[in-house]
Formats: structure tokens, C-alpha cells, sequence
């Protein structure tokens, strides 16, 4: 029987906690290893023959390559599913190897699954690990995995509810002074089809620069060799020159931007691949023109070979259609790249559902490191500006670099004269959110086909050089659903792609230099929160923009950004209509038309009645104006009548019982206006009473 050793456990996989065991016996770790139960593997804890350290990973791990202090044994695991577990106790009985074994929770007796745990007879430095795990690997004919050869691989261990569970004890020498016929035998590499370990190695670099965790050589050789998986040994197997070398190589590849098969996603409705680093669409002719074919492997991860010998190789294509296939893309902020089981409907949403996979178009910020103390140079420009409105302006852009999944049911609309520093304001927003995730339109893209800038977190329109050239009310109805919410999800459409649903999360500013022949605005409006100011350019000292935007290079953009994220928003409610400004009212009372005020004096005059016809509108109107008449007799106004009397308060009212929905007073057939704020009851009835020559009733005593 071996001596006592001394293990670590972890609660589960991230190892942010460990737990060491001193004076541990092969019985008692017999007896350990099926004390743990869970509903899934998940909820088991990981076991280590090992001592680690404190220092932790980037992802605050302590279990890591470089965090093992001392061995007390080897670990072997098993996922083959051919070598039976009896046949696997039977292997370690006939070397005399003290050992534990032990079934997986994946494990079942037609596809077998084990690990085995054989502890030293006293503690070795962590260069002593990898021979024995030759040994042990020697042991059982070489067929254990390549995790076997990992330094800080633990493994689960314990029984899950429902799954058929085996340990057994297997009495004998320590491995360590144990003698093996025929050698050792290496554990093979962990292998992922197509991938090697320098792939992997460069995959994993390129993401956490991606994530703007990286910036230089010696991040990225940290975050690597802090990284708990075989990169780690990859390194260290190959010694540290070597090591040294491989890593400046990848390095240089992901400086260069070089294009690996991790880069691509397949998806299947267009039969095109997504290049993720730019989110582009290939042609699978291009794919395979930069990706040599890939070899095909076995479950083992070794290569198959054709009837002469030589490996079966398939296009880069054709091998992310098998194993990197997307059934769906979508734009939605606050989701993983790829999101797994779920697509989204343009009727309702995300919907369940298992074995699918949707692509994420949406691009993270890479944010760069500030200091929210040292923003107030930005906030001085912002209170300059816009004086009465910079809290619910910097509270607007703060929402969008916090949560940028989160629709802003208002627009912002920034007005002023020419060279006051609209633009200037918004341009640290734009690194705090991603300049990739900030769209500009003007409103003739707005009311085009093509809608691509809905992929956006701020979507930013100027309308001051270019709305007269477009109906401005046609432009108000068509950004009611690009500035609220519902719906959650819009369609986009655009040049050589297929249509496809986004989140809709885009937040509007609206910029103008022009308060009353720029935007139409509506009196009642709760989706524009109108900041206006009436500063001059004049006004701005010599050198005040050669110095903001001289600070905004050397560091100014870092500090806005974090002033932007860390700024409570507590108190910001995105869904509430915005308050109506000064400004709000003078852009509305601006494009009130004239006809409109005079349509309100005419029904001012005839009581506010109930009821009314066109007819009586305009016996009435000849005591206001004589224009005000001849517009109500023109025929090219008969559409925009309705309109007026519906902003006065009164809307049509369709007879239930008449084919044409026309009322009639004796044989003519007319078009009843009611008040809108009654009933549709009360509506009929003020309709009936009017069209039958009764008096209805109205909010004076004139009579009709």
C-alpha cells in the first residue's frame, strides 16, 4: 500500500477556491472518489494528487500550469469508449500498480469511460509529473488521452443521480518505483479536428486581442502561459527558447491579421462563411483559396487514410459545413458571438431551440483605459454646450455604453448654429460603444430600401444639410419604429445579403442647425427629447478646438469612456416619454400649419360641437378667412383635411349599416367628423343625431 499523500479539490471547473487534504491514504481516496453526488457533472467537484499556489490566471484561476508547487501522483483519463472498465482494473492489477479506478458520468457499459488515480510514494517538483504519465499511459497500452500529460489537469469525480457509477482499489507499488516492460508511452496530444496546438494557441491570442486584452508581446505571452489548458505545456514541452520562438511567431500572426480556419462560421442558409474578425460574408471558393484542405481524424484524433496510404483530406469549406455550421445570424449587443439553441423571430423574438446555433454579428468595444476623474474637460464641453440639458444628454450616452441591449425609447435631438460642437461632443461616445456600433445616415437612406444602420447601438442622422430635400413629415412616421420600442426586432435588409432579423437597440441622435424649418415634431410627441443651444462659434476662444481634440487624442477618449460607463444611470429611466424642452415646443408650434390653427377658430365658433360635417366647416369658415374658405373648397386638399380636423380632435366616423360607410343628409352622401374622445357609441350616436337634422349635443350652445 502506498504512503499518505496530500490532494487538492475544487468546487467546480473555474477554480477560483481550492481545498487541500493532507494525510490522504489509497483507501480513503477510494472511499472519497464515491462520496460526491450531483444531477450532473457540472455540480461535481474536480480532484488534483497535487499543491497549487495563489496566484492566480486572468480569469482568476488557480489552476494552472505554472500555480503547481508539489506531485503527490498521476492522474489518467480514459474517453476511448473500447477498453472496458473490468479490462482497465485487470491492466493495472497485472502491473502491481497501487491505483483507484474509476467510471466517468458519461460512462456506460457498450461505450466505456474511466479515469484512474495513482499516487507517488512521497512528493516530486512538477517536472517530475510528465514521465510518469508516460508510465502510467504504458501501463494501459497507451490509450489514454492527451489531458493525461496536462501538469494542472484535474478531473471529476463522484457519482451522478441516475448514471451507473464503479470505483475500484487496486493494491500495489507507486507508480514512481514502479518498473514498466517495453517503456513508457506518451499520452497522445488533445487534438481538435483541423486544429493544431499552435492554432489553438494563435486562436485563443487573437480573441483576447479582439477583446482589447492584449496590446503587446509580453500580454500575450502572460495571458498564454496564464491560461489553463494545454498551451501551457505546448510551451513548456518544447523548452523556453523554443517556446519563446513559437510564441513570437504567433504573435506576428496576430499582429498581421493572418486568416486560420477558426476564423470562419458557416452559414448554411446562403451557403457563405462568415469571417469573424470583420463579420464579412466569403464565397466558399475564397475560403478554401487561404485554408489548405483540412485532414479528417479518427475519435482518437489521428489521421485516416485512404487505400494508398495517404491522409483524407476535405476543403476548409466543406469542413466548417460539418462542424462550424450557423443556421441563423442576427445583430444583438450583450450576447456571445455564437449563440447556442436559440433563434430569433421577427414576430416575437428569441425562441428555444436545441442542436441550432445563431450567429452574433455584434462587435464588442475594445475599450481603452481611462480615468472617469480626469473626464471633465469632456463634461465642461457638454454644460457649455447644452447648459440646462447636459445631465439628461451625458445620462442618454452613458445608457448606451452600459447597456447597450437596452432599447432608449427616445431620440436626442442635438440642435444649434454651425461649429458649436455637436460632433465634438458625441465623438468619445462613439470609442465607448465601439466606432463599428455607430452608424450615420441621412434621411434619404433613412426613407431608402437598404436599413443596414439598424445593426447600430447609436445611429446618428443630420438632417441640417439634406432633410429639405425630403417630406419631413413622410420622415417623422417613418422613424416611429426605429426610435421605440416595440417592435424588438426589425428586419434588415441589405446590399448582397439576405434579409435578416436584429435586435432593435439602436439609439437615435438627431443633429440640426435649423429649429423651425428642420424636423417635424407633433405636440403630443413622446419620442424626441429636444436640447437646443444658442451658442455661436464666435464665441470659443482661439485654440479651444486644437486643444479638446489634442486632449481627446492623448488620453481624453480612455477617460470620457470610463466617465460614461462608470456614471450612474440609476435614476435614467429609458422607457419613460422624455421631459418637453423650450426647444421641443418651438420646433412643434414652427411647423404648425396655419390651416390648422384656423380650422381650431372655426370650430371654436360653431361651439366644439359633437359632430361635423365639411359642409358646415365651411359656411362658418367665411367669418374667419376668405383663405381659410377657398382651402377648404380646393379638391387637392380633400387628404389633408382629415388630417387637420385630427389634429383639432375630431376623426371620421363610418356609418356600421351603409356599404360606402358614407352617411347621408336627405340624398347627399357626406363624411361625419366626431370628436375622438368619445365612445365609438357616443360617436355613432352625435353622427345619427347630425345626419337625422337633430341638434346633438356640443360643448357650447350654438346650434347647427
Amino acid at each position: 500500500m502506498s504512503a499518505s499523500f496530500t490532494i487538492t479539490t475544487f468546487s467546480d471547473v473555474l477554480a477560483s477556491t481550492k481545498h487541500e487534504q493532507s494525510g490522504v491514504n489509497l483507501r480513503t481516496l477510494c472511499e472519497g472518489i464515491g462520496g460526491k453526488t450531483g444531477a450532473r457533472k457540472e455540480e461535481l467537484p474536480l480532484i488534483k494528487l497535487a499543491t497549487f499556489g495563489d496566484k492566480r490566471t486572468l480569469r482568476g484561476s488557480l489552476r494552472w500550469d505554472g500555480n503547481v508547487q508539489l506531485v503527490y501522483g498521476v492522474e489518467g483519463d480514459y474517453d476511448g469508449e473500447v477498453m472496458s472498465f473490468d479490462d482497465a482494473v485487470a491492466a493495472a492489477r497485472t502491473a502491481g500498480v497501487a491505483a483507484v479506478l474509476y467510471t466517468t458520468p458519461s460512462h456506460s457499459p457498450e461505450k466505456p469511460r474511466w479515469r484512474v488515480l495513482c499516487p507517488f510514494s512521497g512528493e516530486v517538483p512538477p517536472a517530475g509529473r510528465s514521465p510518469m504519465a508516460d508510465r502510467l499511459n504504458a501501463i494501459f497500452g497507451g490509450v489514454l488521452a492527451g489531458e493525461t500529460k496536462t501538469l494542472s489537469q484535474a478531473f471529476y469525480y463522484g457519482r451522478v443521480e441516475g448514471r451507473e457509477f464503479r470505483r475500484e482499489l487496486v493494491e500495489g507499488e507507486s507508480i514512481d518505483r514502479l518498473h514498466i516492460a517495453g517503456g513508457a508511452i506518451p499520452a497522445r496530444a488533445p487534438t481538435v479536428p483541423g486544429k493544431t496546438r499552435s492554432e489553438r494557441a494563435l486562436s485563443r491570442a487573437r480573441t483576447l486581442k479582439l477583446a482589447g486584452r492584449i496590446k503587446s508581446y509580453e500580454e500575450m505571452r502572460e495571458a498564454l502561459l496564464n491560461d489553463p489548458t494545454d498551451i501551457t505545456e505546448w510551451v513548456s514541452e518544447k523548452g523556453i527558447d523554443r517556446g519563446e520562438h513559437e510564441l513570437r511567431n504567433i504573435w506576428d500572426l496576430v499582429v498581421t491579421e493572418g486568416v486560420v480556419l477558426d476564423d470562419f462560421y458557416a452559414h448554411m442558409p446562403t451557403h457563405s462563411y462568415i469571417f469573424t474578425p470583420t463579420r464579412a460574408m466569403w464565397p466558399a471558393a475564397s475560403v478554401n483559396a487561404r485554408i489548405p484542405p483540412i485532414p479528417l481524424l479518427d475519435a482518437q484524433g489521428q489521421p485516416l487514410l485512404d487505400d494508398k496510404c495517404k491522409p483524407m483530406k476535405v476543403p476548409a469549406a466543406t469542413w466548417l459545413d460539418r462542424h462550424r455550421p450557423v443556421e441563423q445570424m442576427t445583430w444583438a449587443p450583450g450576447k456571445p458571438m455564437t449563440i447556442p439553441d436559440k433563434l430569433v423571430l421577427l414576430e416575437g423574438g428569441w425562441i428555444d431551440r436545441p442542436g441550432v446555433t445563431c450567429f452574433n454579428l455584434y462587435h464588442p468595444p475594445v475599450i481603452e483605459p481611462g480615468n472617469a476623474m480626469l473626464a471633465t474637460r469632456w463634461e465642461d464641453h457638454v454644460r457649455r454646450v447644452y447648459p440646462t440639458d447636459a445631465d439628461h444628454i451625458i445620462d442618454w450616452l452613458a445608457h448606451r455604453a452600459q447597456r447597450p441591449e437596452e432599447k432608449i425609447n427616445h431620440a436626442l435631438v442635438l440642435g444649434g448654429e454651425q461649429g458649436i460642437g455637436k460632433d465634438t461632443l458625441i465623438e468619445p461616445a462613439r470609442y465607448a460603444v465601439g466606432p463599428w456600433n455607430c452608424q450615420e445616415a441621412s434621411p434619404g437612406q433613412i426613407l431608402g430600401r437598404f436599413n443596414g444602420f439598424l445593426k447600430s447601438v447609436i445611429l446618428r442622422i443630420s438632417e441640417a444639410r439634406d432633410l429639405g430635400e425630403f417630406d419631413r413629415f413622410q420622415f417623422y412616421d417613418h422613424m416611429k419604429t426605429y426610435t421605440a420600442a416595440p417592435p424588438d426586432v426589425l428586419r434588415v435588409d441589405e446590399k448582397n445579403l439576405r434579409e435578416h432579423p436584429v435586435v432593435n437597440c439602436c439609439g437615435v441622435i438627431i443633429t440640426t442647425n435649423h429649429k423651425t424649418d428642420g424636423i417635424f415634431l407633433l405636440a403630443d410627441d413622446r419620442r424626441h427629447y429636444v436640447a437646443w443651444s444658442d451658442l455661436t462659434k464666435e464665441e470659443f476662444e482661439d485654440g479651444y478646438w486644437k486643444q479638446l481634440w489634442n486632449w481627446y487624442s492623448e488620453g481624453g477618449i480612455g477617460h470620457v469612456t470610463a466617465f460614461l460607463r462608470e456614471r450612474d444611470i440609476s435614476g435614467f429611466d429609458a422607457k419613460a416619454p422624455p421631459a418637453k424642452t423650450e426647444a421641443f415646443w418651438a420646433i412643434v408650434n414652427a411647423n404648425r400649419p396655419a390651416e390648422e390653427s384656423e380650422m381650431a377658430d372655426v370650430l371654436d365658433l360653431l361651439g366644439n360641437p359633437n359632430a361635423i360635417t365639411l359642409d358646415r366647416l365651411r359656411a362658418k369658415a367665411t367669418e374667419i378667412s376668405g383663405s381659410f374658405y377657398e382651402w377648404l373648397c380646393e379638391r387637392r386638399n380633400r387628404k389633408a383635411i382629415p388630417h387637420r380636423l385630427e389634429r383639432c380632435g375630431y376623426v371620421a366616423v363610418r356609418k356600421a349599416d351603409a356599404r360606402d360607410g358614407l352617411w347621408k343628409i336627405g340624398d347627399v352622401r357626406v363624411v361625419v367628423y366626431a370628436k375622438k374622445t368619445l365612445s365609438l357609441r357616443e360617436q355613432n350616436q352625435a353622427a345619427g343625431e347630425l345626419t337625422n337634422g337633430g341638434c346633438p349635443q356640443s360643448d357650447g350652445n350654438t346650434p347647427f
